[in-house]
């Protein structure tokens, strides 16, 4: 086994399994089966002792209480209890038990139904109520009597004792009472011929009398049939039945659980059997299996135990192609990758130490130039670069703020449009960017001996919530950093931030200072306000004193008109006047020339 492979060793155990669970399975099947069968006919004797105590309850509680719905209760339990005894032997024949007791349960059992059924016919006869029955035609007599014979105390006394003998009878349904009735009915009788009653009203109590004893014989005749004990009558009858039946289904119960009993303890010691023997082969499978996977995988444990203690530099020799195989390519693949997360991990270490660096670089406040020039004087030897530039967004266009190793004057007063040059398509791209072979012109990188143009170019966008503040420009002899690029990355934004800023305070001082202007134009105007106020209140004081003046002109023009109209009608009445004595005269000097 030890030739085979882990998955061939598991194979060889799951068929090695599966080929005794089938042997197993093969004779345990046949006694697996008696044991089911075994509970099942159990549970079904369990039920027919409990329909059968259910079936005593109803009669019982119908001999009590005398309500047909025990009957229908009676009825659908027997039903019930039929299929229970149809269903037992179908089990015990399917078992190979005798089923000849169980066979004769079902003639007894109909036998006891039709005493009951025959019992219940009597009791309905009798009746199940006062009202209904015997006891309807008892009581309504009865009161026939009483209608008749109620304002004679005497003959009402005596009736009122064979009332009570008659329910004592009912009741403890013993002869004696009957006797009893009889002897008190005698003396009614006796009295009733001596009574002061007329002779029709006699009649009828007489009448109603006989009725009541009729009704009173025939009760109690049909009691005795149904029996006034439980071992006389039909009560005798229905016990003597449900005793056969109790019997037969005793013996039953006792031959069939003997035989379950058997069934059950052959079952268990078969399957108990069974489960050892496959334990023990299981067992001795799995305990030369583990002795050789031990074997196997002491070298895995200690190429772990050599990871483990931080040997990282030996390699992990895989050996063998097989799961073996696969888990110490699995511990060297692991080892490889610790290895590099470990680098990984320094490389974070030295880019939030840089970060920390920066962050202190960013602190203050300062102009955008300033930050500019600090921003870059950091960066660039930092990130071990020769040259750099720094570029703010100003407006549309792409502002020099400030350089490292630069010294071109030409290169100080660039700018650029988005999009323009490298630079400008770094910043409309919005990522950042690595430039090989730089063209010659581009950006140079000066020393006192001479200058020469940078193998290496970075280009980082300057962008804050999607906003863009600028872009820096770090050009490389040879390579830059090997953090370089993911440093960039995580301070472009914290420099946009502290731009932002920068920026910010640059708006907010211009927007201070032009309040301050438009605070000190809008005092001005309130003092020209205030003057131009005064005179339109001086003016407005005169315009009142002339509008006094007018109304007071007017009102004289107004006298002076008055006086005017009463002087032009006396004129025109003078004029009328003079009128009317000049023709007056003309007239007179016409008669005279006449």
């Amino acid at each position: 086994m030890s030739a085979l492979s882990i998955k061939h060793q598991l194979r060889l155990l799951i068929v090695l399994a599966i080929a005794l669970l089938a042997a197993i399975w093969a004779v345990n099947r046949h006694y697996q089966a008696q044991a089911v069968q075994g509970h099942q006919a159990r549970a079904q004797l369990a039920a027919l002792e409990l329909g059968l105590t259910a079936l005593r309850r109803e009669e019982r509680d119908f001999i009590a209480d005398k309500d047909e719905r025990h009957v229908t209760l009676f009825s659908s339990l027997f039903t019930s209890y039929l299929s229970d005894i149809a269903a037992l032997r179908s089990q015990m024949q399917t078992m190979g038990l005798d089923d000849t007791m169980l066979a004769g349960l079902e003639p007894a059992m109909q036998a006891y139904r039709d005493s009951f059924e025959t019992l219940v016919a009597k009791q309905r006869d009798i009746g199940l109520d006062h009202e209904s029955g015997l006891y309807g035609v008892l009581r309504q007599a009865a009161h026939d009597i009483e209608e008749v014979i109620k304002d004679k105390p005497a003959l009402y006394a005596s009736l009122l004792l064979i009332r009570r003998h008659e329910k004592d009878f009912m009741l403890r349904r013993s002869d004696a009472y009957y006797t009893r009735f009889m002897t008190t009915l005698s003396d009614l009788r006796g009295q009733l011929i001596f009574s002061d009653l007329d002779f029709e009203t006699l009649a009828k109590v007489q009448v109603s009398l006989r009725a009541y004893v009729q009704a009173f014989d025939t009760l109690s005749q049909q009691e005795r049939d149904i029996g006034l004990k439980q071992s006389q009558g039909l009560h005798g009858v229905m016990g003597e039945k449900i005793a056969e039946a109790e019997a037969l289904f005793a013996g039953l119960r006792d031959q069939l659980q003997a035989k379950l009993d058997e069934h059950i303890r052959q079952s268990v010691l078969v399957s108990t059997v069974i489960v050892l023997s496959v334990m023990a082969a299981l067992t001795l499978i799995l305990m030369l299996l583990a002795r050789d996977l031990v074997r196997r995988l002491q070298r895995a444990v200690d190429s772990a135990a050599a990871l483990g203690a931080g040997h990282w530099e030996q390699a992990i020799q895989v050996g063998r192609q097989d799961e073996l195989g696969a888990l110490l390519g699995a511990l060297e693949t692991m080892r490889r990758e610790l290895i590099a997360k470990t680098a990984k991990i320094e490389a974070d270490g030295r880019l939030k130490n840089r970060q920390a660096e920066l962050g202190t670089v960013l602190q203050g406040v300062k102009e955008v130039d300033v930050l500019s020039e600090d921003v870059i004087r950091y960066l660039t030897p930092t990130l071990q670069c020769q040259v750099g530039t720094l570029y703010v967004l100003d407006g549309e266009q792409l502002r020099f703020a400030a350089g490292y190793g630069v010294e071109s004057a030409a290169i100080r007063q660039r700018s650029f449009e988005v999009g323009e040059g490298l630079i400008g398509q770094c910043v409309h791209n919005r990522k950042l960017m690595r430039v090989r072979h730089v063209p010659a012109d581009y950006l140079s990188i000066m020393s006192g001996t001479g200058g020469s143009t940078p193998g290496t170019l970075l280009i980082a966008p300057l962008i804050w919530n999607d906003q863009l503040f600028g872009a820096v420009e770090l050009g490389s002899l040879g390579e830059p950093d090997q953090d370089a690029e993911g440093l960039l990355e995580l301070m472009s934004e914290a420099i946009a931030i502290a731009l932002n800023a920068a920026l910010v305070r640059v708006k907010m001082a211009k927007v201070l200072e032009e309040a301050w202007e438009k605070t000190e134009l809008l005092e001005k105007q309130k003092q020209e306000t205030e003057a131009a106020r005064q005179i339109l209140e001086e003016q407005a004081a005169a315009l009142q004193a002339s509008e006094e003046e007018l109304r007071v002109q007017q009102e004289e023009l107004q006298a002076q008109q008055e006086e005017l109209r009463v002087t032009n009608e006396e004129l025109e009445a003078q004029t009328r006047l003079l009128m009317e004595r000049t023709r007056q005269l003309e007239q007179q000097q016409g008669r005279k020339s006449a």
